[in-house]
């Protein structure tokens, strides 16, 4: 017997360092991992309910801020979600910075430099006719200038009415998606019993889908109704989003009157530049300047759609943080946390311009791109420019393959910007969440298209109306003749609707860019289970709170079993 216990201990002896190897390796194994795991939600805060931090930030998650629960007196709860710790999420990429403004500084400088000859050819034939650009034109940029300001003004105003319309739009929205789908139901059962047809049981097949929203979709209905009462509230209240807005279009001016520069150029073929030759293995490659044209209208694409996705990007940002319950977030902090999703956005562009220059590409290679009169060196500019992403609808003439090619990136810009995804990451969780739930993306494209659409016609007739009224009373208080008041008034309304459409589009497309974010963060919530991390559950909480944070069983016993396999690696951590 004691033989046998001496073995027995010889044995467990020889095995111990075995086991040492082996806790070592699963410690090396965990201080060393690629990819980030999503961890329990209740390692993500301490006993005292603050934010836990992984060992490396590389490896940190957007579930990681989900934090406890607080509760009210009266049983309300509502989830704390980690701001501050959030707004540090990834890092400042700085190359990823350096390459994005070399490219900029690319476009700008061949810009610039065509902007330099063609220059050179206007003041030359001012000269010749003896004109002069600064006295001779001075009269008239005052009359401009005031043009402008009215223009502004309207536009302001505009902007007041889109608002306070939008405000009421929040309350009627849920009795104008019922309406819809009852309407909708009733119009296909009158024409399957009116219209004798062969196929007339089409009509049947598409009552189908309105029905399943009353029955089985009726909790995703319910949310969609939900979903847009909160983006017109926050297109309404969170004003902070016309900024970034603001910001795009000035730079979308800037960088389209570069490339109307390039445009003229190259059809009148200004400058010395009339192509490039570059040796490769010992051969000769020979650019045109079409080519070049063609090059610096893809950074162009390039450029636009960057521009496109930072703005986006951080009106949903903005959107994130006050629908979580944290406030407005500003422009600065929105664009620092910009900063830190670069490889993503710029992923994200270059496939975007691919896809987008395809068709340049084929009438490129056919000899057909590129302007050939003085009017196509400005209408080529608008027609290449993309389609604002999450925009309501999309440019006439977009290739199907284009179309098709934004739906597949439904959620690709909100996983970028706001989960820290790079662009692969983003597209493939795009694809996962649409398909997870194509009842929401159907009644998105089916019914709440079709009340933004009423929300952009609605209040162009309501500028148009303002107009009328405005124009009318201006004529009137200076006393103008009944002939002359109502030219006066006829023109007020084509000028307000041309604003008030621009106007509505911008409102339209921040409702239509809201709820595409506001819908992810249900999504992803609904993936990770949480429920309580919104404005509304906030709201609710009365008098005085405290924050749940007792830890389950299964939780301590977890840190039990990692402390034992620490000691056993390290003693001297008892």
């Amino acid at each position: 017997m004691a033989e046998n216990n001496e073995n027995n201990t010889t044995l467990s002896d020889s095995q111990q360092p075995e086991t040492e190897k082996k806790s070592s390796k699963k410690q090396k194994l965990k201080k060393f991992q690629f990819f980030p795991k999503k961890r329990k939600w209740e390692e993500n805060y301490d006993t005292n309910g603050e934010f836990i931090s992984r060992s490396q930030d590389r490896l940190t998650l957007y579930s990681d801020y989900y934090g406890p629960i607080i509760e009210d007196k009266n049983g309300h709860k509502a989830g704390k979600f980690f701001f501050e710790e959030y707004y540090e999420l990834g890092h400042i990429h700085r190359f990823g910075e350096f390459l994005l403004v070399l490219l900029f500084g690319i476009y700008f400088a061949y810009g610039g430099y065509n902007l330099y000859y063609l220059g050179g050819v206007v003041r030359d034939a001012y000269a010749d006719l003896g004109l002069s650009l600064t006295t001779d034109y001075a009269e008239y940029m005052i009359f401009v200038l005031y043009i402008i300001l009215i223009i502004i003004g309207i536009w302001i105003l505009s902007l007041i009415i889109s608002y306070i319309f939008v405000r009421i739009f929040a309350e009627i929205a849920g009795i104008l998606m019922y309406m819809l789908v009852i309407i909708e139901i009733g119009l296909l059962i009158l024409l399957y019993i009116k219209i004798d047809w062969e196929y007339n049981w089409i009509f049947m097949v598409a009552v189908v889908p309105n029905v399943l929203m009353l029955t089985f979709w009726y909790k995703k209905f319910k949310k969609a109704i939900y979903t847009i009462r909160m983006s017109s509230i926050a297109v309404a209240k969170q004003r902070e989003i016309l900024t970034p807005q603001i910001t795009q279009t000035l730079w979308i001016l800037v960088l389209g009157f570069f490339h109307i520069v390039t445009s003229l150029e190259t059809f009148l073929d200004i400058t010395p530049i009339s192509g490039a030759t570059f040796e490769l293995q010992g051969k000769a490659i020979e650019v045109s300047k079409g080519w070049i044209y063609f090059g610096y209208t893809a950074l162009f694409v390039f450029c636009v759609f960057t521009i496109y996705f930072v703005s986006q990007g951080m009106k949903m940002l903005m959107v994130h943080n006050w629908y979580r319950g944290g406030g407005s977030l500003g422009f600065g902090k929105a664009y620092g946390i910009i900063r830190k999703r670069w490889w993503g956005i710029m992923g994200y562009a270059f496939n975007s311009t691919l896809v987008h220059m395809v068709q340049a590409f084929r009438k490129m290679i056919k000899g057909e791109f590129g302007p050939q009169n003085i009017k196509e060196c400005f209408t080529q500019t608008g027609e290449i420019i993309p389609t604002q992403v999450n925009a309501l609808r999309t440019k006439k003439n977009t290739p199907w393959y284009e179309r098709v090619w934004m739906s597949l990136n439904f959620y690709t810009l909100p996983a970028i910007v706001i989960e820290n995804r790079l662009y692969h990451r983003a597209l493939l969780r795009s694809l996962f969440l649409s398909i997870r739930d194509i009842p929401s993306r159907y009644i998105k494209a089916s019914k709440v298209n079709v009340l933004f659409n009423f929300v952009k016609y609605a209040l162009i007739i309501i500028n148009g109306c303002i107009g009328a009224l405005v124009g009318y009373t201006f004529a009137s208080l200076y006393g103008f003749p009944e002939f002359t008041t109502y030219v006066i008034t006829g023109l007020a309304v084509p000028v307000f609707i041309w604003v008030g459409g621009g106007t509505a589009t911008l409102i339209v497309n921040d409702l239509n860019n809201t709820y595409i974010t506001l819908l992810y963060i249900h999504t992803v919530d609904d993936l990770n289970n949480k429920e309580h991390f919104t404005l509304n559950e906030l709201q609710k909480l009365k008098g005085d709170t405290s924050v749940v944070v007792e830890k389950p069983k299964w939780y301590q016993f977890k840190k039990k079993q990692q402390f034992e396999e620490d000691v056993s690696v390290d003693p001297d951590q008892k």
